[in-house]
């Protein structure tokens, strides 16, 4: 991360200007509570690769809600409801059809996506009021609302890995979920758990993104599975499960923003953008197994 900054900061000169640095931090604010939901569901050993849906999903239910109705809160409300109900079919299909989670959020993505288009018809819902978009440019004490919001879901949540009961059980059912039933943890409970914060951080990062932009599109945030998960497991996250925190999840996603940056400072087309994210995330899986069959090799020596 240090030699990237340094490089980019030799190669470009307005790299390191307040606006471009605060512009890179106002970025991770907006994608870092879909961020730590994906960590906290990561640590269980399972992923979401329909989170992009449920933000769009998310976003375009409380724009239409709150341009027909003009209740902001309203929207707010159903929005979320709508993704604690996806959380939980995905959690449903996974811990009691026991289909894997692969195939289970690849299917709940095409459905959840069919809906966001046919919300609308898949037009782009806009003329929202003024103040919806209250969340995403709001200054307090000159900060953007998401940043102070985003670093106080971030402090908490890293808090609550460490002192609470309830996030400390996330790591036994990922560490070894056979042996966390014998000691008789309700892993089916957690992992539903685990599965409705994925989606709830999800729609917060929908919901703020449409805020930001004042129109929801039913295609948008396609990317967000690759960045998500990019960065949690840039942060440490195991995709076995058992490891990894949502502070180093937020230190992944500013290096998968730092990329995005780098690619646009460098004049290469923003569609480049994708491949280096990808690339970037085979990169930290080779480092992570390699990692780790160091520390299996140390320890299998003693």
């Amino acid at each position: 991360m240090a030699v990237v900054l340094v490089l980019l900061g030799l190669a470009h000169i307005g790299f390191y200007e307040t606006d471009n640095l605060y512009s890179i931090f106002y970025a991770v604010s907006l994608d870092l509570p879909a961020v730590i939901g994906m960590q906290l569901l990561l640590v269980t050993g399972y992923f979401d690769l329909s989170v992009g849906a449920i933000a769009a999903l998310a976003g375009l239910t409380a724009a239409i809600i709150v341009a027909k109705t003009d209740s902001v809160l309203l929207g707010l409300a159903v929005a979320l409801l709508v993704a604690v109900a996806a959380g939980l079919i995905n959690a449903l299909i996974v811990t009691r059809l026991h289909i894997h989670c692969f195939v289970t959020t690849i299917a709940t993505m095409g459905v959840l996506h069919s809906l966001a288009l046919a919300a609308n018809d898949g037009m782009v819902v806009g003329g929202l009021p003024d103040r919806f978009a209250w969340l995403a440019r709001h200054k307090v004490l000159g900060l953007e609302f998401p940043i102070i919001c985003s670093t106080v879901f971030l402090c908490l949540t890293s808090y609550s890995q460490y002192n609470l009961l309830t996030f400390r059980r996330f790591y036994q059912v990922g560490s070894n979920p056979l042996s966390a039933t014998i000691c008789g943890l309700k892993v089916k409970r957690i992992v539903s758990l685990a599965f409705v914060f994925s989606a709830l951080g999800a729609s917060i990062t929908g919901i703020v993104g449409t805020s930001r932009t004042m129109a929801a599109s039913p295609i948008g945030f396609e990317t967000l599975a690759l960045d998500v998960i990019t960065a949690c497991v840039i942060g440490g996250a195991d995709l076995r499960g058992g490891s990894g925190t949502s502070t180093g999840a937020a230190i992944g996603l500013l290096i998968v923003q730092v990329v995005t940056v780098a690619v646009i400072l460098s004049g290469v087309p923003l569609y480049w953008r994708y491949g280096s994210i990808g690339i970037v995330l085979i990169i930290s899986l080779i480092v992570n197994r390699c990692s780790n069959s160091v520390q299996h090799s140390s320890a299998m020596r003693r």
